[in-house]
């Protein structure tokens, strides 16, 4: 069936460009995941866009948000209150403490974790506008 075909290009860690990846649709973190994998190893941007059909943009907003929610978590905060600064589910919060716990980190990436999020990253929250 096709879950099972989807599922068999899953477990090779291959992206199908689906509408649903490609305009992050719907619940599922797989390819966030992925993406943060291959960023631990090493990858830059682009060799991690074309590998996940997501663009450089996209690939950067995945990454800054990682970084934050690892920042964030090694300061003592809870999932639910990463989730909430940092703009993403009290889920994928933890699903990313738990990659950065269980998967090696390229050297520079593992410095980079250490590193408190800087200018180069989105803020934390979102500016009001001023009327």
């Amino acid at each position: 069936t096709l879950v099972r075909d989807l599922q068999a290009f899953r477990e090779r860690s291959v992206v199908l460009p689906l509408r649903s990846t490609i305009k992050d649709m719907g619940r599922g973190i797989s390819h966030r995941s992925l993406i943060v994998r291959y960023w631990l190893e090493g990858k830059e941007y682009e060799a991690i866009s074309k590998a996940t059909h997501h663009t450089p943009r996209a690939i950067a907003n995945y990454v800054s948000k990682f970084i934050r929610c690892i920042w964030l978590a090694n300061q003592g905060l809870d999932t639910h209150t990463i989730g909430f600064l940092v703009g993403v589910s009290a889920k994928l919060a933890a699903h990313y403490w738990k990659l950065y716990t269980e998967l090696p980190a390229a050297e520079h990436r593992h410095r980079q974790l250490q590193q408190a999020p800087d200018s180069e990253h989105p803020p934390l929250t979102k500016k009001k506008r001023s009327r």
